[in-house]
C-alpha cells in the first residue's frame, strides 16, 4: 500500500482527526464524480478482514465444486515435496 504524507496533501487537521480518531468515514469527490474515501486504520483492517473470510469461503465453496465433481485437491505442501520447491513458513 502507498503511503503519503497528510501535509502534502493538505488535509485539515480537523479532517484528519475526525478519520484517524473518530472513525469517521469520508468522501472526496472530484467534479467528474471519481471518488476517493478516507477511512481510519479500525474501518481499513475490518474491511480487510471481511475481504479475507470471503476469500476464505469462495475457495472452499471452489474447492467443494471441484471435488463433488469428482476432481482431485492436491495440498500446497504435498506439491511443493513433489516438486522439489521449498515454500517458505507463512506468517
Amino acid at each position: 500500500m502507498q503511503s503519503l504524507n497528510a501535509d502534502d496533501l493538505q488535509i485539515p487537521s480537523a479532517t484528519f482527526d475526525t478519520v484517524a480518531h473518530r472513525g469517521d468515514r469520508i468522501r472526496i469527490e472530484r467534479s467528474d464524480g471519481a471518488a476517493i474515501y478516507l477511512v481510519g486504520r479500525d474501518n481499513l483492517r475490518a474491511l480487510e478482514a471481511w475481504e479475507d473470510q470471503f476469500d476464505a469461503d469462495e475457495t472452499r465453496r471452489a474447492i467443494s465444486k471441484h471435488e463433488a465433481s469428482g476432481g482431485r485437491v492436491i495440498r500446497l505442501e504435498d506439491l511443493s515435496d513433489r516438486l522439489g520447491i521449498e515454500r517458505p513458513d507463512r506468517p
